[in-house]
């Protein structure tokens, strides 16, 4: 007997800005469809020639990258880039001098799932297709994620 399918969770995201190293408000990030997360250590090798006859590694450094895409809103008003407060701040941190974000990400829907301090690397409005815009933004981690 084949098992049952695994239940389908709606993907849930939420942004804050950087409020003196701390997240300010958060506000959802609407009409996300994709979260991808890749948290991994830098290696370092520690060989010495003994008896092991193996490689030897230590993890140092932790880092992570996270993009996100989805449907984009575009603004009314002219200061908007996305009518989304979500994406908005995603877009406005990206364009600006302080470009630290605080997000999170739960797979669940409101539970199981991550929050990171990250720096908006990009922010990318792809051109419609039968009048739907789509957005990216690659973000890279500026502190371990939190897993919750």
């Amino acid at each position: 007997m084949p098992a049952a399918p695994l239940a389908a969770y709606p993907l849930v995201a939420n942004v804050a800005p950087d409020v003196a190293g701390a997240p300010g408000t958060y506000v959802p990030i609407n009409g996300l469809n994709k979260s991808d997360f890749g948290p991994k250590a830098t290696l370092v090798d520690a060989t010495y020639f003994g008896t092991t006859g193996a490689m030897n590694r230590v993890a140092t450094l932790v880092d992570a990258d996270l993009s996100m895409s989805g449907q984009f809103a575009p603004g009314a008003a002219a200061n908007a880039i996305a009518s989304d407060a979500g994406q908005n701040t995603l877009f406005t941190a990206y364009s600006s001098a302080d470009p630290y974000v605080w997000v999170q990400v739960f797979w669940t829907g409101s539970t199981h799932g991550f929050s990171i301090k990250c720096i908006v690397e990009s922010f990318k409005i792809t051109d419609a297709v039968a009048g739907v815009f789509e957005w990216t933004a690659s973000l890279k981690a500026v502190a371990k994620p939190a897993f919750v």
